[in-house]
């Protein structure tokens, strides 16, 4: 990805290029955000994003945006959205994974390989990523799971399924308003009972009340296999069970600062390290020690991948197991470089100049 300056004061016009230094999309977009194979484009400031791909080719409306880790609670227009009309949809349900990602035409999403070569036509309200073969898609107005033949697996017949489809063997679906989980064979295992739910890792699976109030009014806990709660709903945010561990917000004015909880919800770790949350994404968490350098976490094992041991000015999440990272910034000079998931230097450059540094950082 690259940056020039745009026609306003202190704006920027990005673009891509190859390897060879030749422009596959030339700097006219107002911003460029890649997650993955997947680049999201921005035509306008503060406008919606599209999808790209890494040729250029623009494959869905601006009917994108994104979302923060402090506002991932569910309001009851997202819980209860059609896709795409309603609300505007999260760039993080449109991915490359396993080798397809979603497209649009004429409204109905399909799914295309990344030359954009269509491998299920365009025929759903919506689609979710690809996942152990599998994608939960919605068709005439009704949800169910398709393999990459674009068959049904299981039938389009739910009001809603979980965007992760089956995980250790259940489903999480909306019958009557209410969120259970059914099995393979479309036996409810759990009934619907929960204002919504997330899916199953660690044996785990999150669940929502709605409390009505003003701010954040939905309240979060977990439940076990057999739809139990082992903690009760009073977190704002949560995230998956891995190896005994998860990541929770308990309450609104901690903002982006979440912890690291045990199934007895107890803290584990943040005061051994002293550290507040960075930035995240589904894989992997920075956490920040002011002033003292920071920790990479795994967040598939809870395992700490490396120490940053420096102070440092940004360091970015890993994209295809690079890390970008300035390690110190003025006016007139910075240092940049490249890091592996386990913290070597790679490659680390200087750029002096006031316009250099600038575009540096991008």
């Amino acid at each position: 990805m690259v940056a020039v300056p745009g026609p306003e004061k202190y704006t920027y016009r990005f673009g891509t290029i190859n390897t060879k230094g030749e422009y596959v999309v030339r700097p006219e977009k107002m911003n460029i955000y890649r997650e993955g194979r997947a680049l999201f484009v921005q035509d306008s400031l503060n406008g919606r994003l599209a999808l790209m791909l890494e040729n250029g080719r623009v494959v869905t409306d601006h009917a994108f945006e994104e979302m923060e880790i402090g506002n991932t609670h569910i309001t009851e227009e997202q819980n209860n959205m059609d896709f795409p009309e309603g609300a505007p949809v999260i760039k993080r349900d449109i991915r490359f994974a396993e080798g397809l990602v979603q497209y649009m035409e004429k409204g109905k999403y399909g799914y295309m390989d990344g030359d954009g070569t269509v491998v299920i036509p365009a025929r759903f309200d919506f689609g979710f990523f690809f996942k152990n073969g599998e994608a939960p898609v919605k068709y005439r107005g009704k949800w169910g799971i398709i393999n990459k033949k674009g068959e049904f697996v299981i039938g389009a017949k739910y009001g809603r399924i979980g965007r992760m489809g089956f995980e250790e063997g259940l489903c999480g679906v909306r019958i009557g308003g209410k969120w259970g989980f059914i099995d393979r064979n479309e036996k409810i295992v759990i009934k619907p009972q929960f204002w919504l739910v997330g899916h199953f890792s660690d044996g785990a699976a999150s669940y929502a009340v709605n409390t009505n109030r003003s701010g954040h009014p939905v309240k979060y806990g977990y439940i076990d296999r057999s739809g139990k709660p082992f903690i009760q709903a009073r977190l704002v945010l949560t995230m998956p069970f891995r190896n005994g561990l998860a990541v929770a917000l308990r309450t609104a004015s901690e903002g982006r600062h979440p912890y690291i909880i045990d199934k007895r919800c107890r803290e584990i770790l943040w005061d051994k390290y002293g550290a507040e949350m960075e930035r995240m994404d589904d894989d992997y968490m920075i956490l920040a020690r002011e002033g003292q350098g920071g920790l990479y976490l795994d967040l598939k094992t809870m395992a700490t991948l490396f120490v940053i041991d420096y102070r440092y000015y940004f360091i970015s999440l890993p994209v295809n197991g690079i890390i970008y990272i300035c390690f110190e910034k003025s006016k007139e000079r910075a240092e940049y470089g490249y890091l592996d998931l386990e913290g070597n230097v790679i490659y680390r450059y200087t750029e002096t100049g006031a316009d250099n540094i600038r575009n540096g950082e991008f």
